[in-house]
């Protein structure tokens, strides 16, 4: 076809390569050999020799790819520190109007992977009279506290025609005539906590087009028909998505960090393709450590390699850690961190609340452990801005949560319910002496007993294993 597609990527830091990599490889597989893609990738700084090998290996793989980096920082109007914002990089899309020399352009978050073919979404052309287009947003038709705030803050008339931002189609010319730029950074300027997905939808409200919503599935989420039959989706997209996702979005937790989430497979094995031996050895340790059974153990255990420890995160959790290490005979805390300025100074057992530019001591031989159950990417790329090491990072994830459970990879079920089984047969022998088949009768049968309804709740398996419907 010789068509040419522009695609913007951003990264906040040259670390960041190794994530969108994956996502180059996954976009270029599944892309006609005819067509050229060029991307644009817009970064804070230079990228490093690491990175520069990466985006080689690209380039080796597929001929059919231009890659052109950009450095953000050399003509970026909104400087760190002026903004508020969890992830810089989302920000950096604000300027793709001045940056990007082209008519249009595909715009994706790096938290995503393509599963099939992209020739529809590339042949897509926005509707007249619209700027952008994106998936609408489930969340934002619930009927709840958090959006009627949402509401009132954006000062819009509903949030019907709210969009994700993680998958966007960008008419650049009509940005352009429309000093989208401009309205943007005044808006930030005002409001400085706005994320950028709520900036697009306020600045661009009433000039946005709407994507099929298999162009960005949420792995979050099950595709519970019940849950997901609202208004702003029809039948067949729920079908479509459900059976054909194109885009899957992964959730909290990066591939890296969870590799039994649906859609990580791929990711790791486009990593595996990129990346060098001993890095991925190092990718995969890093996720025994940060999502292992015995987490505890192995936090003693990383203390040991470190001169000094600090808790990043003044919370319940924090405390927490701090409490089990001081009990266990741990002796090299040194404070904790916290990026609120209301916790500023106030201490806990002796140990001081400081912000992470106050630290004085030796930080490359200091251990962060990153508590942070929610903030997790942000946390870590706040630090690997400072120029704190990845192997320096421990992140504590107190349990599997319900974010686990939800993005659980079928293939998986039934290790994790063997897995359920031997936790609770410590408290009950009936469940440990249960053959597994037996259990799973038990779990899906009409009426179950009390301790079956118990493992029900405790592990939301209504959301995975007796969920009504699934992303494929």
């Amino acid at each position: 076809m010789n068509r040419e597609v522009a695609i913007v990527l951003t990264i906040e830091n040259s670390v960041g390569i190794i994530n969108i990599g994956s996502l180059m490889m996954s976009i270029l597989e599944h892309t006609n050999a005819d067509d050229v893609v060029k991307f644009y990738v817009l970064v804070n700084g230079d990228i490093d020799d690491d990175g520069k090998k990466i985006l080689k290996k690209i380039k080796w793989y597929y001929s059919n790819c231009l890659i052109n980096c950009v450095d953000i920082q050399k003509c970026i109007e909104i400087k760190r520190g002026e903004v508020t914002c969890e992830e810089l990089d989302g920000y950096y899309r604000i300027l793709c109007p001045e940056l990007i020399d082209e008519d249009e352009c595909l715009c994706l978050g790096s938290n995503i992977i393509v599963k099939r073919d992209l020739t529809s979404l590339y042949e897509r052309k926005i509707k007249d009279g619209c700027s952008i287009a994106g998936v609408r947003s489930l969340e934002a038709t619930w009927d709840n506290a958090t959006n009627e705030n949402l509401q009132t803050a954006l000062g819009l008339d509903n949030l019907k025609q709210y969009i994700y931002s993680d998958v966007l189609l960008l008419n650049l010319n009509r940005m352009r005539q429309e000093n989208f730029v401009g309205e943007s950074i005044t808006l930030l300027k005002n409001t400085p906590s706005l994320t950028f997905q709520n900036l697009i939808n306020k600045v661009l409200f009433g000039k946005i087009d709407y994507l099929p919503l298999q162009y960005n599935v949420s792995n979050e989420y099950f595709l519970c028909i019940e849950t997901w039959f609202t208004e702003i989706y029809t039948e067949e997209e729920l079908y479509y998505a459900d059976q054909f996702p194109v885009i899957v979005r992964f959730g909290h937790l990066q591939p890296w960090v969870n590799s039994r989430q649906r859609g990580s497979d791929i990711w790791w094995r486009y990593a595996e393709q990129l990346l060098e031996p001993q890095l991925i050895g190092q990718l995969k340790n890093l996720e025994k450590r940060e999502s292992g059974s015995s987490l505890k153990v192995s936090l003693l255990g990383e203390s040991k390699k470190y001169k000094s420890i600090v808790i990043f995160g003044f919370t319940k959790l924090g405390k927490d850690i701090l409490d089990f290490l001081m009990d266990e005979g741990v002796e090299k805390i040194r404070c904790f961190c916290d990026n609120s300025m209301e916790k500023r100074d106030q201490l806990y057992r002796g140990m001081k609340v400081e912000l992470l530019e106050q630290l004085k001591f030796n930080l490359q031989d200091t251990l962060f452990i990153n508590v942070s159950q929610r903030a997790y990417n942000s946390i870590d790329n706040q630090l690997l801005r400072f120029g704190i090491q990845y192997e320096n990072i421990f992140h504590f994830m107190n349990k599997k949560n319900i974010q686990y459970y939800m993005t659980l990879d079928d293939k998986y079920y039934r290790q994790e319910l063997q897995w359920i089984k031997e936790r609770e047969g410590d408290y009950n022998v009936d469940i440990l002496n249960l053959p597994l088949e037996e259990l799973e009768k038990m779990l899906k049968a009409k009426e179950p007993g009390e301790a079956v309804k118990y493992l029900i709740d405790k592990y939301w398996m209504n959301t995975w294993f007796l969920a009504p419907g699934r992303i494929s």
